[in-house]
């Protein structure tokens, strides 16, 4: 039997079947495909990681925080947003949690409270790749 099926195999496959596909498009699903591409060439945000290092309601002691973490990491960029009633401080810019790690690791001696937040408002030129 499995030689039988090993024949007939070898002699289907022997042919070499041509054939050729041919797509018709509606002009305007073109016209939106373009659309699409050019919105998303424009578009300087993707969603990635940055490093939180404290959430706090107290503007004062995030500034402050903000102000030790440049004078010990000064390379690692920082920013701040406020997302009411909470100072969020955030700081470096990575496209996956595996390029954030090493990063982490390195400020969470100096900084142990820190973690990974996702952001989906990364700009493309901020991402760091070390």
């Amino acid at each position: 039997m499995k030689f039988v099926s090993i024949i007939l195999l070898s002699f289907f496959l022997s042919f070499q079947i041509k054939a050729q596909v041919s797509v018709i498009e509606d002009g305007a699903v073109r016209q939106l495909f373009e659309r699409y591409v050019a919105n998303n060439k424009s578009s300087q945000l993707v969603t990635g990681y940055r490093i939180q290092l404290i959430a706090t309601t107290d503007r004062m002691k995030m500034e402050e925080e903000m102000e030790r973490f440049v004078e010990t990491y000064p390379d690692v960029t920082v920013d701040w947003i406020h997302s009411k009633p909470y100072y969020k401080l955030r700081v470096g810019a990575f496209a996956t949690k595996l390029e954030a790690f090493p990063s982490l690791y390195r400020i969470k001696k100096d900084f142990p409270g820190a973690y990974l937040a996702k952001d989906n408002a990364v700009n493309v030129k901020e991402l760091a790749y070390q």
